[in-house]
């Protein structure tokens, strides 16, 4: 196989994620994409330059003389600068409670594939073994075939990953 090529369930899986982007985008609405842009801005160097540039410019011009709105200690650029971290500080967590809720069902989805492939891999391993059976091939009774033949009881186990966090925190 090339590098160029790629195999037909390999390309199905990628357009089934891309359709689902696509859906995720459809849904969000115009009020959610606006703090989404302005989360992500501010995350970039060219917002720090941005305000770096305002600042100077504003030191500068108000030392100048070229403007007389701010004298030191600079009062009006403190509340301007604390007006704005408050407002960008909601968008940016906006945009992480957003990036979380898609986070959360992709988690879910990723959750509902794996117990489906669990499922589908158990029922294998049961038709390999009773084909195995029925045809007498000798040598295929060690315990871990057996235990992974079993079906998995997700809630147990789920139990059991609770106890040990538990207790491995309380050290």
């Amino acid at each position: 196989m090339s590098r160029d090529t790629v195999p037909s369930a390999t390309s199905e899986n990628i357009e089934a994620v891309i359709r689902l982007e696509e859906e995720e985008e459809r849904r969000t609405t115009l009020y959610e994409r606006i703090p989404h842009i302005i989360g992500s801005f501010v995350g970039t160097l060219s917002f720090v330059a941005v305000q770096i540039t305002f600042v100077v410019l504003w030191v500068f011009a108000n030392n100048t003389r070229v403007i007389s709105l701010d004298q030191f200690p600079y009062p009006l650029l403190s509340l301007i600068l604390c007006g704005e971290a408050v407002i960008l500080s909601s968008f940016v967590l906006i945009r992480q409670n957003r990036t979380e809720l898609i986070a959360n069902r992709r988690n879910h989805l990723d959750l509902q594939i794996n117990l489906l492939a669990e499922k589908e891999v158990t029922k294998v391993l049961q038709l390999l073994a009773a084909l195995n059976k029925h045809l007498k091939v000798p040598g295929h009774k060690n315990t871990e075939d057996m235990e992974l033949a079993e079906e998995t009881a997700v809630d147990e186990l789920a139990k059991q990953l609770k106890q040990r966090e538990l207790a491995s925190s309380r050290r």
